[in-house]
């Protein structure tokens, strides 16, 4: 047990350092400059719970949850542990599938609470906070962020699990999500339904559009459309799916710290 809580300090630690820190500040700073200027030139006509719902709907909700967990998952997997042979003991007590267990599990929460930083300040920008702030702002981040916490956890134990079993995670991963999660979900086929997008959109449909199909989900264009219910099921069973996928990855390869060469 103490392992484990020192190597989940650990990962959270390194998670945001360097390169990467960066390209998630930067993809989660996005969405609140572009609300604030649109209502900045919209003036009072700027509609903000209408501009909050399209920059959820198009990119954070989307668009910023793949490539953050696409830039953590693949650089939990294939960097060195940088902490030398504090890192090293850890990684010597603990079984290879917990490691796993452990990075995927750190950092969905860490990247859910950035996405949930940039949704409240996104709904701020976007003029929501007008009258009540609390009650509007915050309401409407916290549904936004449960979605993205959903997300995140399912992509992010995806790109491990590519991270852990490929040669060449990037590119699979690269692939993977181009064809299925962008091409696949934009054709008019009842596979579309089976994308993680079409999914957490049938999740934001009662959360953030009360369930009505208005303006953005026009776009929507798969015929059989899933359920609140359904896509709870499916993005569960695929999570559970792909994080047994890492840890059983995990055990058929070498984790070594810095210092182990």
């Amino acid at each position: 047990m103490r392992a484990a809580t020192g190597f989940a300090v650990l990962t959270a630690r390194n998670l945001f350092s360097g390169k990467r820190a960066w390209a998630a500040l930067l993809l989660a700073a996005l969405p609140p400059v572009v609300a604030a200027t649109v209502a900045g030139l919209g003036g009072e006509k700027a509609d903000g719970t209408l501009l909050f719902q399209g920059i959820a709907f198009f990119y954070s909700l989307r668009i910023m949850l793949y490539l953050m967990a696409l830039i953590f998952g693949i650089a939990l997997t294939s960097g060195e542990i940088e902490d030398g042979t504090v890192g090293y003991i850890y990684l010597g007590s603990l079984p290879k599938w917990a490691i796993a267990l452990i990075q995927s599990l750190v950092a969905a929460a860490a990247l859910t609470a950035l996405a949930g930083l940039s949704l409240l300040l996104t709904a701020a920008a976007a003029g929501m906070a007008a009258l009540h702030p609390l009650e509007a702002a915050g309401a409407t981040a916290a549904k936004a962020t449960l979605v993205a916490g959903v997300g995140i956890l399912v992509s992010l134990t995806f790109y491990t699990a590519c991270g852990l079993a490929f040669k060449r995670p990037l590119i699979v991963g690269i692939v993977a999500t181009f064809f299925w999660e962008i091409v696949l979900t934009a054709l008019p086929i009842r596979m579309a339904a089976y994308t993680v997008t079409n999914n957490l959109r049938a999740l934001m449909l009662p959360l953030l559009f009360d369930g009505d199909r208005g303006r953005w989900y026009r776009y929507v264009r798969n015929y059989d459309f899933p359920a609140y219910g359904e896509a709870a099921l499916f993005l569960s069973v695929l999570t559970g799916l792909f994080l047994v996928a890492a840890m059983v990855a995990a055990m058929n390869r070498s984790v070594e710290g810095k210092e182990a060469n």
